[in-house]
């Protein structure tokens, strides 16, 4: 049970991500509060080492998920996902479970990336054959290396990675930097320019717009003053935690 109501959250949580770009908090703290329930219905049978256990899960998790945050490599709703999907992942089967998602999430949420940048420069027509090549070579060299052991394989990975920064950057800067109507800007929002209008200043910053820098801009579209906002399109980071959820499933260590 614990499972299946943690795979239909992380379901609903990555088609809206998909579609909107945005996961309403209140998806988010509900699966951490039924979470926290479920974990502390389990905990009436495994006892207190068992909701000990949670609570330094808890720590280590949010503490990662906000660092991915104030880095500007995940939204907001990134980080409080990562930690609901937590509690449907401890285990007296496998306690260490939500370090093996957090591992493969990185590995699924690179691979999800690189064909979820290609879809978008595909998409919008944008000439990468030879950014594309650079990353075929790099996944060759990671395919080999991954034969010579573990310290060829990250050295391997540390290549393949670094032959996607091209791709990513040209499409990035060619198809996910969009104008968009100051009216639809929310919190969370990347701006790629800075918003200025007499004696307000609003900066692009790592962790986005906070919910009142995109209410002032809001104001001002309303005022007439601000028409459309220089904003940058991130990849929608969810699904890949749905992607590593499954596998973990498939690998039988939930």
């Amino acid at each position: 049970m614990y499972f299946l109501v943690g795979f239909v959250l992380l379901s609903i949580a990555s088609y809206i991500d998909v579609r909107t770009k945005t996961v309403p908090y209140f998806l988010s703290y509900f699966m951490i509060s039924a979470g926290v329930i479920l974990q502390s219905i389990r905990s009436i049978e495994y006892g207190i080492s068992h909701i000990i256990l949670v609570g330094i899960y808890t720590l280590i998790v949010f503490a990662f998920g906000y660092l991915r945050f104030k880095a500007g490599q995940w939204g907001g709703g990134d980080a409080v996902i990562l930690l609901g999907t937590m509690y449907y992942l401890i285990t007296p089967k496998n306690y260490l479970a939500p370090i093996e998602f957090i591992i493969l999430s990185f590995f699924c949420g690179a691979l999800y990336g690189v064909f979820y940048i290609l879809y978008r420069g595909i998409k919008a027509k944008i000439n990468i054959k030879r950014e594309v090549t650079i990353a075929l070579a790099g996944v060759a060299i990671l395919l080999v290396a991954s034969q010579k052991g573990l310290t060829s394989l990250l050295v391997g990975l540390l290549v393949s990675i670094l032959c996607t920064i091209p791709l990513i950057k040209k499409v990035e800067e060619k198809a996910m930097v969009v104008k968009i109507p100051a009216s639809k800007v929310v919190e969370g929002d990347w701006i790629a320019e800075p918003v200025k209008l007499r004696n307000i200043v609003i900066e692009p910053k790592k962790t986005g717009l906070t919910e009142k820098e995109a209410e002032i801009i809001r104001k001002l579209y309303r005022q007439g003053k601000v028409k459309k906002v220089t904003v940058k399109d991130g990849v929608p980071f969810i699904p890949s935690f749905l992607i590593a959820y499954l596998i973990m499933a498939v690998l039988n260590l939930v």
